[in-house]
């Protein structure tokens, strides 16, 4: 069984998205970071609940996700929080995923989010 199961993280996920559980940044860092694509949908979603700009960054870089469904989640909250997909769709080709991509970085370097969520860096160990 791996640690970061769908049979947890589901009911997670719903929880968060319709209920209002809390995450905490370690928590929401860890999700974002599990190797469960359903953990890191559960951490887009709870970022689009909380209106969390601040960890805008960790949802834009789900957008290079290998699971599709991770992609579509990210570019959702993204569009829910900020109203726009910079040409992005979680489902073209990657060199055109790429380059939307690219526009949300740049995008990212010019707003003043505040104080950024700081993930520490993943320790497995």
């Amino acid at each position: 069984m791996r640690v970061g199961s769908t049979s947890l993280w589901v009911p997670l996920a719903a929880c968060l998205w319709a209920a209002g559980c809390g995450m905490s940044d370690r928590q929401l860092c860890r999700a974002f970071q599990d190797e469960d694509p359903d953990a890191r949908i559960a951490a887009v979603l709870h970022v689009n609940r909380t209106r969390n700009l601040q960890a805008l960054p960790y949802v834009i870089e789900r957008l290079t996700d290998e699971e599709s469904d991770v992609r579509f989640a990210a570019i959702r909250t993204l569009e829910d929080l900020t109203g726009e997909t910079k040409g992005y769709r979680y489902y073209d080709p990657p060199d055109q995923r790429e380059q939307a991509l690219q526009r949300w970085r740049q995008w990212l370097l010019t707003r003043d989010l505040g104080e950024p969520t700081t993930c520490p860096a993943r320790n497995d160990g």
